[in-house]
């Protein structure tokens, strides 16, 4: 089975989440609780493990380093929602991040693919 959802927005660079205040971090956190929840709901069923892949698309791209560990909330939201049963190696059996620059008068989303086994 594969899940596939289009979230509105991007995930920030790990660099912008390591210069904030706890409080606005904790604020970042909730909007993309908030978003993953709006977007995707609750998954009913136990999530077994999977493959997980992620697109950002966005006007500027980003390093690879910081453009996965700036995924932390949304992966986090795709826990706390059942969308994935944990974010251990054993749960998240690859992780797979891609990035291209939005066209012209694109918004910039991010697409995220769960492939369960």
């Amino acid at each position: 089975m594969i899940a596939t959802f289009t979230i509105p927005g991007i995930t920030p660079s790990q660099n912008i989440y390591d210069r904030l205040h706890w409080s606005k971090k904790h604020a970042l956190r909730n909007e993309w609780y908030y978003t993953i929840l709006s977007v995707c709901g609750r998954n009913d069923s136990k999530a077994p493990p999977a493959h997980l892949t992620t697109s950002r698309v966005a006007k500027r791209l980003l390093d690879i380093p910081n453009l996965a560990a700036g995924q932390k909330f949304l992966i986090d939201a795709l826990v706390e929602y059942k969308w994935l049963c944990g974010d251990g190696p054993q749960d998240v059996l690859s992780f797979t991040t891609i990035q291209r620059k939005a066209e012209k008068g694109e918004e910039q989303h991010m697409i995220v693919t769960i492939e369960y086994n």
